[in-house]
């Protein structure tokens, strides 16, 4: 999943910690997405559930991958269509990028704060 976002740059950041607070921003959009989505991962045995909460947020340089799963079947899951019959009532396909995009400003507001947070 790609995504784009705008964020607002402290004026009085200096030159030198923009691209930290840029990647830190984006490392939290991940982080937090990942966090927010961890109910609504379908799951049968939990193993998948599991293992892509294990693998977490990975990557630098504002490019980042969230959980990544090594079963064969998650991308099945993935793209399951609008009106499966979940285990779990609270899942859905498309779980990251679904949760991103109905809770998005709430995310990047989010990030944005800890990210500030950080840098004073």
């Amino acid at each position: 999943m790609n995504i784009k976002v705008s964020i607002e740059v402290p004026q009085k950041l200096p030159i030198k910690q923009l691209d930290s607070y840029i990647d830190n921003t984006v490392h939290n959009i991940a982080r937090i997405t990942m966090d927010r989505t961890q109910p609504h991962v379908p799951y049968r045995t939990g193993h998948m559930l599991r293992d892509i909460m294990a693998r977490g947020v990975k990557g630098s340089n504002k490019t980042y991958t969230l959980g990544y799963n090594s079963a064969k079947y998650t991308p099945y899951v993935w793209a399951m269509p609008q009106g499966t019959n979940w285990t779990n009532p609270r899942s859905y396909a498309q779980w990251f990028m679904t949760e991103f995009k109905n809770h998005k400003e709430i995310i990047t507001l989010q990030a944005v704060n800890q990210a500030k947070a950080v840098m004073k």
